[in-house]
Parts: C-alpha cells; structure tokens; sequence
C-alpha cells in the first residue's frame, strides 16, 4: 500500500516538472561569456589596447610642415621666404625627405636665396648612434603590440574568475535542489507514516505515543525542507546575478526554473577531469600576463641601453640644379649636408636609468617563476585532492546502500512487530543523512574539478 502511493506521488510530480524550464551547465557559460557586463567590460580593455597600438603605429605616418615669411616695407619686398618639407619616418630615427625652399627679395639673406623658380630637394636624415637600433617611437609600437597581449590575458584572468566563482553557485543551487528533492522524498514517507500510524491509533492497534513520535519526525523534515527552499531561493538569486541577456539587463530565474541535476554535472565533470588529466597544457592567464609584463620591460631595457650611447645625427639632402619650374635636375655636385654630435659626460642619468629597467626585468622574472611553482603546487595539490574525494564518494555511495538495506531490514522487523517506531525512524534518519552526505562529496568533487580547470586556466568550463 505504502509503495502504491509512493508511486502515484511520484507520478504527480513527474506532471508537475512538465511545466518547470531548465537553465543547463552549458546554457548558463553561454549566456554568462556572450552578455556578462564585467566580460564585455573586459573585451574593451582589449579594444582599447588595439586603439593604442594604431595610434603609435601613426607615428610613421607621413607628415608635412611648412613656413612662410614676408616682409613688404616702403613699395619694397624686403624677403619673401618659404620652407616646405614632406617627411616619412622609417624603422627607428631615419627619415625620407623632400622639400622646398625659395627665398627672394631685395634684402634676403644670401644663404635663403634662390631662383625666382625655388629650389626643390631631396634627402634623408638619421641617427647613426643613438636611436639606430631603438628609439622611443619604435619602443612605443613594440610596447602597445604587447599590451594587447597584455590585455587579452587580463580578459582571459575576469572570464576563468568570472566562470569559476558562476559555475560554483550553479553547482550549490544544483546541489540545494538535490537536498529539496531528498527532503521532498523522505517527507512525504515521514507523511505517510504518520498518516497510518494515526489510522492505526484510533482503531487501537498501535499506541497513542507512536503518532508523536511520527508526528515529531515529519514536523522535523518538514522545517528543514523549508530552511532548505530559502537557501534554494538565495543561491538562485546569486545565480542569476551572472545570468544576463543580450538586453543589457540581467535574466531574471523564475521558481520555476531548475538546474541540471547534480548527478548529472557528477558525471559529466568524471569525463571532463579525465580530459584535464590527460592534457598537460596550462595557459593560465596570470602566467600570460606576466610573460607579457616580462617583454614590455624588456623593451624598455633595450629603449634605456640605447640612450647610453652618443647622439650623432646626420642630414643630407640633394639640391635641384634645374632653374625651370618643369625639369628638376640631381646630382652630386649640388647638396647640403649636417651632422650634431652630443655627449654627456658622466652619463648617470642613462645608466642608472638602464640599472633600474635592468631590476624591473629581473624583477618580474622572479615573479613569474614564484608565480608558476605556486601554480604547480597547487595543481598537484587538488589532484591528490581529487584522490581523496574520489574514495569518499565510494565509500559514501556504499554507506548510502548499506544504510537504506538497513532501513528495509528494520521495515520488515516493524511491520512484523518485532521493532519500534523509534528504531526504524533511525534507520530512515541514517539513509536520509547518508544521501546528503552523499550529495555533498559530489559537489565537492565537481567544485574541485572546476577548481582545477580555473588553475589551468584553459577557459573549457563546458561538460
């Protein structure tokens, strides 16, 4: 009788999940990797990044300058002078030039002087010394280039934060409604009980303390299962403050929205652990950005080097032997050149400057071998870790078995009046407890799983 309305409780139930939507594992990344502000905030760190890197790139673009002057005083041009110059900078501190000058008037300076068609020209200028090799502007490119390296690694550190700390709620809320739905089932036997107890109390088959005692042990699940649906409540709140839309608004989880079932994620997540076991790849996006620190400051190290070294700048441009304003004419014989030379004597400031960025390397080199044993040590630790729960499993799994044979032990010893209620509601009592506990080393297990996936930092969350 008792298994007939177990089954038709089970049935009803059956009918009034049909009505329930789902949130899956899978769904829940999706939604959380696509609209999440704090990712699409972190997308736009590297947006910007690559705007920086554009905008050091047009350093090397071409540019134009001009300057004009003139002075007309008592009905007579005094000077009329002109400077135009188009420049292309190139690897580092040379340019490709072409120009024009002209200079004319009564009282112009004979240097400045030309024909009255000017005088065109072509040339180049550069640093032989320093700035040859590095320069600030080439120093600038190669920064920016590794700052968007920088930043994506920095989005990939919010995303691997962002999911682990999402997915362990959607682990607990899937852990919570596992605890409800075990309540659920032992209380409506606690109900059944205590409905037949009674029954066979007033027909006086049964002593009148046995129905306080049955009323006592389904109060008792009915106020825990209470307490638990506000904790399920809570969590799906704090799951839902992941969950947003393609709106701009966060999705709002209905009580009516379940997760998958923690059996389910339980074993989705042995393949999975199989799979990171399996590969010895970790990109840990902290490890990324220190790589990326490492060779920005390397940049800067050699950007310091080069200002050890003398200023030597030299110019040399190809005048136009033509004096019409169609035909321009080159050739060696015709040409102005320059060349500046600058030295500091001690040269303090650029060493001790190079000395620091040299340490500032060093530096974050320690940091970053600190940071990977740290990494590994942990890693081997939630392996062993994985051991360790994977034998609790078992051992809890079979402590869930032996407890409810013994419960249906003490069943038959009770229907045959040959136990007490007592005993037997101790009995449910130890299978209850051997379920929860059961539950709670597969949450364990797949939280420590995730963890290990966050440590390895491959961002592949999906079961």
């Amino acid at each position: 009788m008792l298994r007939s309305k177990l089954i038709v409780i089970a049935l009803l139930s059956q009918l009034f999940l049909i009505g329930q939507t789902q949130l899956t594992f899978n769904d829940y990344i999706e939604n959380i990797s696509k609209y999440n502000p704090l990712l699409n905030r972190a997308d736009n760190l590297i947006k910007g990044a690559e705007y920086e890197y554009k905008a050091s790139r047009g350093e090397y673009d071409p540019f134009i300058s001009g300057n004009f002057d003139n002075k007309f005083y008592n009905n007579k041009n005094y000077y009329s002078v002109l400077d135009a110059e188009l420049k292309q900078p190139l690897f580092t501190s040379q340019y490709l030039k072409a120009g024009y000058e002209y200079g004319n008037g009564v009282f112009v300076n004979p240097e400045t002087k030309t024909s009255s068609y000017g005088l065109p020209f072509i040339g180049v200028e550069a640093s032989l010394l320093q700035g040859m090799l590095m320069d600030k502007r080439r120093a600038g490119v190669l920064k920016s280039k590794e700052y968007i390296n920088l930043s994506k690694a920095e989005r990939n550190q919010i995303t691997n934060d962002v999911l682990v700390d999402a997915l362990n709620n959607y682990s607990e809320w899937s852990f919570i409604y596992k605890q409800v739905m075990v309540y659920e089932y032992f209380l409506k036997l606690a109900q059944l009980r205590n409905d037949g107890i009674n029954a066979l109390a007033n027909a006086g088959e049964r002593p009148a303390i046995d129905t306080v005692e049955a009323s006592i042990t389904y109060q008792s699940r009915l106020l825990e299962l209470q307490s638990l649906k506000i904790e399920l409540q809570k969590k799906q709140a704090q799951v839902n403050s992941f969950n947003w839309n393609g709106l701009g608004t966060a999705s709002v989880l209905n009580a009516t929205t379940l997760p998958d079932s923690l059996e389910f994620i339980y074993n989705k997540m042995k393949s999975v652990l199989i799979r990171e076991l399996n590969n010895d790849t970790t990109n840990n996006p902290v490890i990324a950005q220190y790589l990326a620190k490492q060779r920005i400051l390397t940049i800067d190290k050699r950007l310091k080097a080069e200002m050890i070294k003398p200023k030597l700048d030299i110019k040399y441009n190809f005048l136009s032997a033509g004096d019409s304003p169609t035909i321009t004419q080159y050739n060696t014989n015709n040409y102005k050149w320059g060349a500046s030379l600058a030295f500091p004597l001690f040269l303090r400031t650029p060493r001790n400057e190079y000395k620091s960025a040299s340490i500032n390397v060093m530096n974050v080199k320690l940091e970053l071998n600190s940071k990977n044993n740290e990494l590994q040590n942990k890693i081997n630790y939630v392996k062993q870790a994985l051991n360790v729960i994977s034998e609790q499993l078992n051992n809890a799994s079979r402590n869930a078995l032996y407890s409810k044979r013994l419960l249906e032990a003490e069943k038959l010893k009770f229907e045959n009046g040959e136990s007490s209620l007592f005993l037997l509601n101790t009995r449910e009592n130890k299978w209850l407890e051997s379920e929860l506990k059961l539950a709670e080393y597969k949450l364990k297990f797949i939280e420590t799983v995730l963890n290990l996936i966050h440590l390895k930092g491959n961002l592949n969350y999906k079961l």
